[in-house]
């Protein structure tokens, strides 16, 4: 799970942890933003496929 969440914040340009808390703040608005719209995606993807599943 651990790996999964570094290649996604690989993705959106995030590397490495913040070394102190200057660099928090900005770190962990850039990964909820990054979980946001991971989430969005998907949530975009289920509607889609529950819609094209149901439409006959």
């Amino acid at each position: 799970m651990v790996e999964q969440f570094q290649n996604l914040l690989a993705f959106f340009g995030v590397t490495g942890v913040p070394q102190n808390f200057a660099e928090l703040v900005p770190w962990l608005v850039t990964v909820l933003a990054c979980l946001a719209i991971f989430w969005g995606v998907l949530k975009l993807m289920f509607g889609i496929v529950r819609t094209m599943s149901r439409w006959r």
